[in-house]
């Protein structure tokens, strides 16, 4: 079996749903002989605090200067780099955009957990949602691999954790969603952190 050697989602404390050090997760993933490790905490926004899922933003430097910090500190050992797990919402286009153009970032992933409405961050999924959700997620998944913004779809399938069966709106937002990563060549991560649920 192939060890593990490339870890893009990393989330800190920072978030309020991460425990330990910035620091602990390097010397971690050092001796799990991981080659790369991603500081992927959820994206910092300059207008809108959620805590215990983000964290407000005069977090921001700090999150940076940490992660930039042990990028150099370890840089013999390890290759570390900054970015956000993130939502797409068009409100939040050009931030992104110049997070990343300005290199304050290296990356972005892409993690829907909420939808944008009426000025508020709204959970898709709860218990016993109704299955046009999986169906907004997956349009919305796809406005965000269209935007070019996002290396990769983290945890794709979590569109499926509050479900007990299978149904063909549930089918046809995956379908959705794996036509839309093939057509515009953006990969989809491994993740089974939703096991956890079941």
């Amino acid at each position: 079996m192939n060890k593990l050697e490339y870890c893009y989602h990393t989330h800190t404390y920072r978030c309020g749903h991460a425990e330990g050090s910035d620091e602990e997760y390097v010397l971690k993933a050092i001796e799990m002989g991981i080659k790369r490790l991603g500081f992927s905490d959820h994206v910092i926004f300059p207008d809108y605090d959620q805590p215990g899922i983000r964290a407000s933003f005069d977090k921001l430097e700090d999150y940076l200067s940490s992660i930039n910090n042990l990028k150099e500190k370890y840089k013999d050992q390890i290759e570390i780099i900054v970015g956000f797990e993130a939502e797409y919402y068009e409100k939040y286009h050009a931030y992104y955009k110049e997070l990343i153009d300005s290199k304050k970032i290296d990356y972005l992933i892409l993690g829907q957990h909420f939808y944008y409405e009426n000025g508020e961050l709204v959970r898709y999924f709860y218990k016993n949602p109704p299955e046009e959700n999986a169906l907004r997620y997956a349009d919305d998944l796809i406005k965000g691999i269209k935007s070019g913004l996002f290396k990769y779809v983290c945890h794709p399938d979590i569109f499926i954790n509050p479900y007990a069966m299978w149904s063909d709106k549930l089918l046809d937002a995956a379908r959705k969603i794996l036509k839309a990563c093939e057509e515009y060549k953006v990969p989809i991560e491994v993740n089974i952190g939703g096991m956890r649920n079941r």
